[in-house]
């Protein structure tokens, strides 16, 4: 295992108001080398950032109580008015005070260990692009067309006054332009709503890419990734993004189901997803799960294992050629009929996935 390989993914600064300030993509570790089951649970549990927040108000604790006030008011001198102070349920670490002012400017003041001090302030626009200035500095990481971010790579800590420029800079961006009105809505709705819109972007291309990956190295010092890090690394935000997914289409479904209770329940442990984002040979394994669950106990185990490698050799040229959707319908053709997964519905929203039954 190269020392990449033993990198943690951790969680970055994912942070403003649907702008995402940057995403660490790199935490290296340091000191004596884990166990190895240290480093599986490591990598199961640190290795994508949320791909969804929650924000929960109440009293935070900063380590930085002089600057943090010193900020604050800075803030509130160009006429930001205090929101309310936020932890992130899934980034236990970060610490969030949000701000906005009558003109519509919203600014995120948050406290991250291993950045410091960090304060984005920015404009949402009426034509649902955005515009902000961040005092941080750039991971390297991809940005969408609908969110720009100008990166000072300035420390609040040392630089007075830097608050006072960084509104005038980007006041200075938005001349012409017409602000969103969102003075009907929370700066904890904004945030989410936001922060769910880039990572849905995220999500829709398929997760991080290998340029971003070797940027973020570089940008860290640190040594070259390999191949097989670099498919580690996506993997796991391909696996994450499945999931989340899934999870959703699954609450949408449960959401609108008006089935009789007594065919719910015969049915839900049942229940199948099947969106492009998952991945083709685990799709495959699912319809040859439901074979072995058929043929368990039935037959002798020589059989059972023919008639699955059978199945998967003749149902995974028709994945290697089809979207995963496409695929699994086609693949039910191939199948006996009582081992076909019967098709209930379609989903548009939030993702389009189709929702089965797998074999009774």
């Amino acid at each position: 295992m190269t020392t990449t390989q033993i990198t943690l993914l951790i969680v970055g600064l994912s942070i403003l108001l649907g702008f995402i300030a940057g995403l660490k993509i790199f935490s290296w570790v340091k000191g004596k080398i884990r166990a190895i089951k240290d480093l599986i649970d490591s990598f199961a549990s640190s290795g994508v950032p949320p791909l969804r927040i929650t924000l929960t108000e109440g009293a935070v604790e900063w380590p930085c109580e002089e600057d943090l006030k010193r900020v604050t008011d800075e803030l509130e001198e160009i006429g930001f008015i205090q929101e309310g102070e936020f932890c992130i349920d899934e980034i236990p670490d970060l610490a969030l005070r949000g701000f906005r002012n009558v003109n519509g400017f919203i600014a995120a003041l948050y406290y991250y260990p291993q950045k410091g001090l960090i304060l984005d302030i920015s404009a949402n626009l009426k034509d649902d692009t955005s515009l902000s200035v961040s005092s941080k500095e750039s991971e390297g990481m991809d940005r969408p067309n609908f969110s720009v971010i100008e990166y000072l790579n300035a420390k609040l800590e040392e630089e007075i006054g830097l608050v006072s420029r960084m509104y005038k800079n980007l006041k200075g961006k938005c001349i012409g332009l017409e602000l969103k009105d969102q003075s009907n809505e929370t700066f904890s709705a904004i945030f989410t709503n936001a922060y769910k819109r880039e990572m849905d972007w995220r999500i829709e291309r398929g997760g991080i890419t290998e340029h971003e990956i070797r940027t973020a190295a570089a940008k860290d010092g640190q040594e070259e990734p390999q191949e097989e890090d670099i498919e580690l690394i996506q993997t796991q935000w391909k696996i994450h993004i499945s999931d989340t997914v899934e999870e959703e289409t699954r609450e949408i479904y449960m959401k609108a189901n008006d089935m009789p209770a007594h065919e719910w329940e015969e049915k839900q442990d049942r229940l199948t997803i099947v969106h492009d984002y998952q991945d083709a040979e685990q799709t495959i394994d699912q319809i040859c799960y439901a074979l072995e669950q058929k043929f368990f106990d039935n037959e002798d185990d020589y059989e059972e294992d023919s008639r699955i490698s059978e199945t998967r050799l003749k149902i995974k040229p028709i994945f290697e050629e089809h979207p995963i959707r496409k695929a699994f319908e086609i693949a039910q053709s191939q199948l006996p009929e009582e081992l076909r997964f019967e098709y209930d519905k379609s989903i548009d929203k939030p993702w389009k996935a189709d929702v089965y039954f797998s074999p009774a």
